[in-house]
Parts: C-alpha cells; sequence; structure tokens
C-alpha cells in the first residue's frame, strides 16, 4: 500500500508547491504596483515574492517579466492558466492514488502526456522571455522545474510497470476495466469534471485577485492621496532642463507639469487621460510639457532589454506633430493605438487620425534635426535617472506614487497658492 501511494504523493507535492508559486506570480501580476508588505496589504505571499522575483530592473525579475505584454493572454495572467494546470494534475494523481489496479495504467498514460504539455509550456515560455523580453522571472523558472519534475515522475513510472504511453495494456492483457461502455463513460466524465473544476477554481481566484485589488486601492485611497502630496511638499524643487514639447496650457501658468512618457505604456496613456482632465478643470493654472523616453533599444541607449518595440517610431513622430502644432491630438492617437509592436501603417493612421499634413510630417521624420531633439530628449532623461514612464515633474519636484486626479488637484492648488502668495 505504501508503495502504491508513493507515485501520487510525489506528483500532489509538487503540484502544491507549483500551485503556491503560481498563486505568488499571479499576485505579482496583479499587485505589483501596490504595496505588498505594508499592513493590511493584499498580498498573501508577499515574502515569497520578495525574496525569489528579484531586483526591480535586473535580469532576473518578476516585475519585468510581468510587465511584459507575454505576461497574459487573452486578458488573463499566464501564472493563472499555471494555476489550472497544477490542479488538474493534482486532482489526477489524487484519483490515481485510489484507482483499481485494472485502471492504473491508463490513467498513468494519460498523466504521461499532460506532464509532457506541461513541459512543451515551460520551454516555450522560456525562449519567449529570453528572445522577446530579454529577463528571467526567478519564480517562473521555479515553475518550469516543477513541470519537468512531473515529467520525470511520470516517465519513471512508464518505465518501471513497462506502460506504453500510447499502448497501456499489453496486446495479451485483457482491458476488463475499459471493455464496457458505461466504464467509459465513466472515466470521461470524471475526467470532464476534474478539468472543469480545476478550471473553476481558477476563475474564481482571477476574480478574487482582481476584486482585491479593487478593494484595496477603494480602501487605502485618502491615505495614498495624503502620502503623495506629504512626499510631494518634503521635497525641494530640481533644476529640470528639458527639451519638452508644449502640449497644453499658458506658458506662463503657476504650475508647470513635465511628463516624462512612452506612447506603448498603458500607464502613461492612463496619464495623459489625467493631465487632460486636470487642464480641463484649471485652464490657465497649468502648462503641460511632455518628454518622449521610449523603453526600446532601437534609439533608447540606456535600454538593456526592449520593453516597447516601435515606441521609437511614435517618438520621433510626436516631435514632427509639435512641429505642426498637432502634438495633443496626435498624442491621444498614438495611445488609442494598443498595440504591443506597432507596423508603420499603424503610424499613418496616428498620423491620419491627428489630422497632420502626411508629406510635411515625412520630411520632419527624415530631417536629422527631429532626430536629435528625441535623442537629446532620452540623454537627458539618462541624465536625470529616469527609467521607467511614466514620470511627472511639478515645479520641479518629481511626482512619487500612484497617479491620481485627486492627489494632482491637491498639489495644482498647493503649488498655485504658493505662487500668489509670492507676489508683490
Amino acid at each position: 500500500m505504501f508503495k502504491r501511494a508513493i507515485y501520487p504523493a510525489i506528483f500532489i507535492l509538487l503540484c502544491l508547491i507549483g500551485f503556491i508559486a503560481s498563486y505568488a506570480l499571479a499576485e505579482e501580476y496583479y499587485y505589483r504596483d501596490l504595496p505588498k508588505v505594508a499592513e493590511g496589504a493584499p498580498a498573501l505571499f508577499h515574502r515569497l515574492s520578495a525574496q525569489a522575483c528579484g531586483a526591480q530592473d535586473s535580469f532576473f525579475s518578476c516585475a519585468t517579466v510581468s510587465r511584459s505584454p507575454y505576461a497574459a493572454l487573452f486578458g488573463v495572467p499566464l501564472a493563472v492558466y499555471g494555476l489550472f494546470y497544477y490542479l488538474a494534475v493534482l486532482w489526477m494523481a489524487c484519483a490515481f492514488a485510489f484507482l483499481p489496479d485494472a485502471l492504473r495504467r491508463p490513467a498513468a498514460a494519460a498523466l504521461f502526456w499532460v506532464t509532457l504539455l506541461g513541459v512543451i509550456e515551460a520551454t516555450a515560455l522560456l525562449i519567449v522571455t529570453l528572445a522577446a523580453v530579454k529577463a528571467l522571472c526567478p519564480l517562473c523558472v521555479a515553475t518550469y522545474v516543477l513541470n519537468l519534475l512531473l515529467f520525470v515522475a511520470a516517465v519513471r513510472h512508464l518505465f518501471r510497470h513497462r506502460i506504453h504511453p500510447l499502448r497501456p495494456f499489453p496486446p495479451s492483457e485483457a482491458e476488463p476495466a475499459l471493455a464496457t461502455g458505461p466504464a467509459r463513460i465513466a472515466a470521461a466524465l470524471a475526467l470532464v469534471v476534474i478539468v472543469g473544476a480545476a478550471a473553476g477554481v481558477s476563475r474564481e481566484a482571477n476574480a478574487y485577485l482582481q476584486q482585491s485589488k479593487t478593494r484595496f486601492i477603494a480602501a487605502n485611497k485618502e491615505k495614498e492621496i495624503r502620502s503623495a502630496v506629504e512626499a510631494f511638499s518634503r521635497q525641494k524643487p530640481e533644476p529640470i532642463a528639458f527639451d519638452t514639447l508644449q502640449v497644453h496650457g499658458p506658458a506662463d501658468a503657476p504650475v508647470t507639469i513635465i511628463e516624462v512618457s512612452d506612447f506603448l505604456c498603458p500607464y502613461c496613456a492612463h496619464a495623459a487621460g489625467l493631465m487632460d482632465r486636470l487642464v480641463a478643470a484649471n485652464p490657465d493654472k497649468i502648462n503641460v510639457r511632455f518628454v518622449n523616453l521610449p523603453l526600446d533599444t532601437a534609439c533608447n541607449r540606456f535600454m538593456r532589454r526592449p520593453l516597447h518595440r516601435g515606441s521609437c517610431d511614435l517618438a520621433i513622430g510626436a516631435v514632427c506633430a509639435a512641429e505642426q502644432g498637432r502634438l495633443d491630438a496626435y498624442q491621444r492617437s498614438a495611445f488609442a493605438l494598443h498595440k504591443k509592436q506597432p507596423a508603420p501603417e499603424d503610424l499613418r493612421s496616428v498620423v491620419l487620425a491627428a489630422g497632420l499634413s502626411e508629406e510635411t510630417f515625412l520630411q520632419c521624420l527624415r530631417r536629422p534635426e527631429s532626430v536629435r531633439l528625441l535623442q537629446d530628449q532620452i540623454e537627458q532623461a539618462g541624465r536625470y535617472g529616469i527609467t521607467s514612464t511614466p514620470t511627472v515633474f511639478i515645479n520641479g519636484k518629481r511626482y512619487q506614487g500612484r497617479l491620481s486626479l485627486e492627489a494632482l488637484q491637491q498639489i495644482v492648488d498647493m503649488e498655485t497658492q504658493a505662487a500668489e502668495t509670492k507676489k508683490p
């Protein structure tokens, strides 16, 4: 009886470890911009991810991989698919432990094929992260190793019991347990129940993570705003000097906002929307200036790996749009692309949607001065140690924390009042 339980026990142990690692990765995906260690933080396995996920900007970094476009499929993080996989294999192994001897051979063959799919998936993800993201997630690598160990355990069991994965029964043996139609139907139904239950639990886990993030943000909104405003007020202005592209507001406005952005960054799109609303509410108080920082090695020498391929083309396009006085419209059109890697025809659609003269735009793209201006902005960002987008400066002070309209409005009011008190 003990030997009979060893094989399922190995599978169950490996799957439990894989489930915890996958759940921690799902937390990393959803909670990457939330405090994980603070009191009341939603992450259950924050200590595991803090120890195993590596530094933010290093080669071994869960954060870098989770921010890549390859971290999700159909809007669901790959870690949730990992939860489904480990649950399905775990319950198959539990069923295997209680199966009669006549059914253990085909069940072992089924586990072989399922774990083989897990190895294929792990190999594909490893290749993608190395080739496209150029970073490795240590926790992801741990799940790849677990997938391999599950496959090795399945192969070893088949080898020891001389089970062929395509023909689990030797030709000389009858198949009494599977000979009847009801037995076959029962086995198929059991498999459907296992897969359905694993999918249901994974879906609920995904929904819980989304809801807990929303609840945490809502519960800590006032605290977060107060913290951002207080951190801003304690700063001293920096002598910021960018070759900026003006977007909104009068040049003599009491509040100058410098927005360092990348057109393929979803958080930058959110920040741009906030700036539009902020300017609309304070038309005479704010001057917003835009700075290009494409996170792509094609034009940014400070990038070790390309995070947003194609963002350099959109960035040089912003320079030419500003020349025609249509940067505002170009910005909205570019952020509306929502493409992982825009093609040349996408850039053309942005130009047309922004109402730019295509001929003048193309002439601008070919001029060395346009390229030089973009490079100057990238060099200036590197000089100030800016490595991520969006980065926002308000009157020379760097905004810290999550961007919110409420916090920005409080800072604008505070800076406007300070400017008025300085007037003679």
